[in-house]
């Protein structure tokens, strides 16, 4: 709780109250929402000072803020109870992860360019023991068959250099983003003749990005046939549509607002239907695809995958069996009266260390809209840092938590059933009624937010005035408050024991707690320590990704914005 404060009303009356966040959609930027003590409700104002006079105003002697000066201040200013003068950070990298070699096989990774500016991708075929080297570590032993796209010749590279080439490109990625198969065009070959080396059935080779990071020179024939918006911007942008092969792309730049428009419909339109890969794996779009790339591979990785979600599923009661669908006219005639049939999908994903997952998704567009609420909310950034900078201020333990399959601990409103697919084994062609939440389904969220609402009052929790998703209650000893921010299954506490309320959701409501333990990265920010002790909250990883996705989006990097307060500046 902050310390009293006195409101300037606008008539001249000053009441007490007690600063409990910011108004992100009243007043200006210097809005406050403040707890009054007379009637204990939150209004916005923005003439506020504190009620206690014992430090100084910091508009008259700032002492910390921008600054224009180069020189440092004769002062030190102690940002936390351990900080020294002579303290300095030193650059620290992530650690890389170690994989098993069986988790290498079918593994691809960027290979070093080619003389001729090509960088293509090699696939890992199998694992090869070195016996000339029994005596050393057995990863020196071990050594891997690889074949790049372009050739038909295996190669063998050692463990080490493999796992730096696999680290590369996991430098090279934002955790759990996907990477889609075509990038851009950034130069070309021609015009050649049948008797030139390069010359592959075109009269012009364009050098391909793709967005696994290879380069490839490829026809441009082949590829004008597959997408010809980029082959048109590109031709347009270095004058060759004039040129032979080049001439039948002309038709698409008579306005410029229609190539706009056209390519980014041809960016679309390249991110749904191309090949995906993760962490250098490629990902199957559906649970065929899934089986094939483990034929291929050697392995049942994405099948395993399959088969420990549904494991899950069936463990949480999700379904339950009416027996095998009769079919009749292309309709099922012994459905249950009153349920509505929709599909379920497959999303596969790659984990940064090489872990396969999968998860069963509804196709929740098919269902009719609820008649009851399906609102569900989630704590604000904002909000959130108040509850970290609350932890640190009160010296309380930060924990971050995440709740295994959230959505299955509820059960659902919406009556809706299956028809098992392939990947349900012995239930294929079963007709299955949904009986607890799925990710997908429009109420799915609600009724999480609901089942969880319950637990937390039973705890003794309260949902703060300033954010009903921020959760408080007295520690046991009276001297603090328990803090729980909730965003949809990942948790933030704040608490002198919060090891105890994890063990509570664990063994008394038995959710599936996951990651918990002192907070290191939550909702895309990853938190550390300098050696000083003071918590850094360092959300780089999420700036990049949302820099890649704008230069995606629009084909450019974004402009920088200079900060709206002048140096110096200290409110």
């Amino acid at each position: 709780m902050s310390p009293p404060l006195v409101l300037s009303l606008p008539l001249p009356i000053k009441k007490l109250g007690r600063w409990v966040g910011f108004a992100t959609n009243v007043g200006d930027c210097f809005t406050w929402k403040i707890l009054t003590d007379n009637t204990n409700q939150i209004i916005y104002c923005s003439a506020i000072r504190r009620a206690e006079s014992t430090l100084p105003n910091l508009c008259v002697n700032p002492s910390a803020g921008e600054s224009s000066q180069t020189s440092l201040p004769d002062t030190i200013f102690v940002r936390s109870k351990s900080d020294h003068a002579d303290v300095s950070p030193e650059p620290s990298s992530p650690p890389m992860h170690t994989i098993s070699f069986d988790d290498l096989i079918g593994r691809t990774f960027l290979c070093p360019p080619e003389n001729n500016g090509e960088q293509l991708c090699a696939r890992v075929i199998k694992q090869v023991i070195d016996l000339d080297k029994s005596n050393q570590a057995r990863k020196d032993n071990v050594q891997f068959l690889f074949r790049k796209d372009k050739s038909t010749a295996d190669k063998l590279i050692s463990y080490n250099q493999l796992m730096d080439y696999i680290q590369q490109d996991s430098q090279a990625q934002t955790q759990g983003d996907l990477l889609f198969k075509f990038r851009a065009i950034t130069a070309h070959q021609g015009p050649l003749e049948s008797s030139d080396p390069h010359y592959r059935g075109s009269k012009y080779n364009v050098l391909v990005e793709w967005e696994t990071g290879e380069t490839t020179y490829e026809p441009l024939s082949l590829i004008a046939n597959d997408d010809p918006i980029t082959c048109a911007v590109y031709g347009k942008k270095h004058g060759l549509l004039d040129e032979p092969g080049w001439k039948h792309l002309k038709r698409y730049t008579k306005t410029s607002k229609r190539l706009i428009r056209a390519a980014k419909q041809s960016r679309i339109k390249q991110t749904r239907h191309s090949v995906k890969y993760q962490f250098g794996f490629q990902i199957p779009p559906n649970y065929k695809e899934a089986v094939d790339l483990d034929n291929k591979n050697g392995n049942t990785k994405w099948q395993d995958a399959v088969e420990l979600e549904l494991l899950q599923i069936s463990s949480y009661e999700t379904f339950k069996d009416h027996g095998k669908a009769k079919w009749e006219n292309g309709k099922v005639t012994n459905a249950p009266p009153g349920y509505q049939k929709i599909r379920v999908h497959l999303v596969f994903a790659v984990k940064h260390d090489g872990r396969h997952k999968a998860r069963l998704v509804a196709d929740g567009h098919l269902t009719k809209e609820p008649f009851e609420t399906i609102y569900s909310g989630v704590v604000s950034i904002c909000n959130l840092r108040i509850t970290i900078f609350l932890a640190e201020l009160n010296t309380l333990e930060l924990w971050g938590a995440d709740i295994g399959n959230a959505y299955l601990e509820a059960l659902t409103e919406e009556k809706i059933f299956i028809i098992a697919g392939p990947e349900f084994k012995e239930l294929e062609g079963h007709i299955l009624i949904k009986y607890k939440a799925l990710y997908g389904l429009k109420s799915s969220g609600a009724r999480w937010h609901d089942r969880l609402f319950d637990v937390l009052s039973e705890m003794g929790f309260s949902p703060s005035k300033a954010d009903p998703d921020i959760w408080l209650k007295k520690a046991p000893d009276g001297s603090c408050y328990d803090y729980m921010a909730v965003y949809v299954d990942d948790l933030a506490i704040a608490s002198k024991n919060p090891e105890a309320i994890c063990t509570i959701l664990k063994q008394k409501y038995k959710f599936k707690i996951k990651g918990d333990g002192p907070i290191d990265f939550h909702l895309g920010c990853q938190y550390k320590r300098d050696p000083d002790g003071t918590l850094v909250a360092d959300p780089r990883k999420y700036v990049k990704k949302m820099i890649d996705t704008y230069e995606r989006i629009f084909g450019s990097k974004p402009k920088k914005a200079k900060p709206p307060l002048p140096p110096g500046y200290h409110p």
